[in-house]
């Protein structure tokens, strides 16, 4: 979860032991798996100057008053567009804060021809990043694979 946008809002006092030990483990896992990682990817990196760089994506979050609200474009962007384009959203996050919401949601999202399987993982990735920072809880506890 780091340098995620999430962070910002993260209360990480609230943050239980088994979500701990889950972020541990994804790093772990980030050592040892051979998958290449979205934001290891060259093309999903925009250079801004010869040693930084900024990621291009897919899902943006967006705080507004009590909530956080998640928009999901077709296109890759580094900031937020002001248009709309090809779009899903605006989601509030109290509409995919639990397991059979978030799945609802994603039912959803596939139903749009332009919608892969790395703008998937990206809006899991965003919204659980946001529900940690919440809660501190994990939004999905699984047995493992």
């Amino acid at each position: 979860m780091k340098d995620h946008e999430a962070d910002k809002w993260a209360q990480e006092d609230k943050y239980t032991k088994e979500t701990l030990d889950f972020l541990h483990r994804r790093k772990m896992n980030d050592l040892i798996d051979g998958r290449v990682s979205y934001y290891d990817k060259e093309k999903n990196i925009e250079m801004i100057s010869k040693k930084k760089g900024k990621v291009k994506k897919n899902v943006f979050a967006q705080k507004k008053e009590e909530s956080v609200f998640f928009k999901v474009f077709k296109d890759k962007y580094i900031d937020e567009p002001e248009e709309d384009g090809d779009i899903y959203g605006s989601i509030d996050y109290k509409d995919c804060n639990t397991c059979d919401k978030m799945l609802g949601q994603i039912r959803y999202l596939t139903g749009f021809d332009w919608c892969t399987g790395e703008i998937i993982d990206q809006f899991l990735h965003t919204v659980e990043a946001i529900h940690i920072a919440h809660t501190g809880e994990l939004l999905s506890k699984s047995e493992g694979r």
